[in-house]
């Protein structure tokens, strides 16, 4: 049975892996290393602590970009492990003549069992089975790392302490064949041995050495001169073609004109190309939209909305304007005279007529000092009540007097009366609202007189005015 072979596969640029799928109480397995570019021979430390205790050293021999290594036994057969799985931790280490660092970790995740009866290691932890393990794997088995090329041999390069070979390099056979030994040798081996051709799709002449030959008519041309003369005999007569030969003619030469110009002319005439191609539509707004010289007015005083005014013009207006002096202050105004300054305004106005005020509150005003004028609020301006509107939320409101308050169906409502400004008036707090099917829970303040006997029913609409401290309600019933 083949050692099992775990494969850690590096991601470009990653200096980390994972391997899965590996039981406790194995052995003689193999972690197989991909995606990195490492040493003939490299090592790497296992341990089953990420960051302490002691970790084995093993030797990876790598072949064809793959490094393989043996994984020590100890790894698998962890006693105190408990739960389903736990992790040994392998860190490929790089070393020269003065430094050794540790470039890569690998994690590799091992599924607990338990112990098999009578479980012997596999026995690769001896040194001796390890470089046993290492060479079996160096051998072919993986094949040989060092190429070389024809007309060389691979010698041994170095030994262990057994005398097995551990590096080797390719040497130039001794007394080696010459390029022209060679060379004359397969020239003496294919006269001996000829190749015959035996293809039946190729035509014999095509087997021949030499290239054959044709006639005129053979390949249907003119026996009389080359193809080349006749063309050139078409090209020169002047009834061949004449038009297209003169609108070549004259294309060659404006080419050849524009090939002879300097760079700051080609640099130019680039840049008018390509302006060309990138404003079409506006060029071609302009030649379907031009404006005729004649068209162009070059006075002042021609009024016609539809014509341009010409730059000349637009020079002569823009003087005129510069020529403009704007006053900023009265003094620099001709006959100012005749204007009026901020003296000359009263700080008051006379009042023509005088003004009456009948009604709740009477007064008179004719201009001669400031008069205050209270009109009742009560009063609406018009002789009516002014109408409030609340809703369910207004659940505490100060009542003003001579207002009338209206709230939806409350669970609850607290009033309170604010004091009037006119004591010489009668003063009414007024409200209605609407109790549902549970009964509103209404405060009234202290010093308000209330009927014997008055409560507040379920679905009844009450009025309530207060008068002179004095309450007075009335109700009806709310039909569900």
């Amino acid at each position: 049975m083949e050692n099992k072979i775990n494969i850690a596969c590096f991601k470009e640029g990653s200096r980390t892996a994972e391997v899965k799928d590996i039981w406790q109480w194995d052995y003689g397995q193999i972690l197989r290393i991909q995606g990195l570019n490492l040493p003939t021979a490299v090592e790497i430390h296992f341990s089953l602590d990420e960051h302490g205790g002691e970790a084995a050293r093993r030797i990876g021999v790598t072949k064809d970009g793959v490094t393989d290594v043996v994984v020590p036994d100890t790894m698998l057969e962890n006693e105190s492990a408990y739960g389903d799985s736990y992790y040994f931790f392998a860190y490929i280490y790089m070393t020269d003549e003065t430094s050794g660092n540790t470039e890569y970790k690998i994690r590799a995740k091992v599924s607990t069992r338990s112990k098999p009866e009578g479980h012997v290691s596999g026995g690769n932890d001896t040194f001796a089975e390890i470089l046993k393990t290492v060479n079996e794997i160096a051998e072919d088995k993986v094949g040989v790392p060092v190429p070389a090329k024809v007309g060389q041999v691979l010698a041994v390069k170095e030994t262990d302490e057994s005398g097995k070979p551990t590096e080797f390099e390719a040497k130039d056979m001794s007394g080696g064949v010459s390029d022209e030994k060679i060379a004359e040798a397969v020239g003496t081996y294919m006269e001996a041995n000829p190749i015959e051709e035996s293809d039946p799709t190729v035509p014999d002449w095509a087997k021949q050495q030499d290239k054959p030959t044709y006639t005129a008519e053979e390949v249907g041309a003119d026996a009389s001169g080359t193809a080349v003369a006749k063309v050139s005999e078409h090209n020169t007569a002047s009834n061949a073609h004449n038009d297209i030969r003169l609108l070549v003619q004259g294309l060659t030469e404006r080419l050849n004109a524009l090939a002879d110009s300097d760079d700051t002319t080609l640099d130019q005439m680039s840049e008018v190309v390509a302006y060309i191609k990138s404003n079409k539509s506006l060029i071609d707004a302009i030649t379907t939209s031009k404006v005729n010289v004649s068209d162009i007015i070059d006075n002042l005083t021609t009024n016609v909305s539809n014509k341009p005014l010409s730059a000349s013009q637009g020079v002569a207006l823009k003087a005129l304007i510069d020529a403009i002096v704007v006053p900023t202050k009265l003094s620099e105004l001709e006959n100012d005279s005749g204007y009026a300054k901020t003296t000359d305004i009263p700080d008051k106005l006379p009042n023509p007529q005088k003004l009456t005020f009948a009604g709740a509150v009477t007064a008179e005003y004719d201009g001669s000092g400031a008069v205050t004028v209270t009109i009742p609020e009560g009063s609406g301006g018009s002789g009516g009540t002014v109408r409030i509107e609340k809703l369910s939320t207004d659940t505490a409101v100060e009542l003003e007097p001579n207002k009338l308050y209206i709230f939806p169906e409350m669970s609850e409502l607290t009033i309170t009366m604010a004091e009037s400004s006119d004591t010489g008036i009668a003063n009414e707090y007024h409200l209605v609202f609407q109790s549902g099917a549970t009964a509103t829970t209404l405060t009234i303040p202290d010093t308000v007189k209330i009927p014997s006997g008055f409560s507040v029913d379920v679905n009844k609409i009450y009025e309530i005015s207060i008068l002179e401290g004095c309450l007075c309600a009335q109700s009806w019933v709310v039909t569900v």
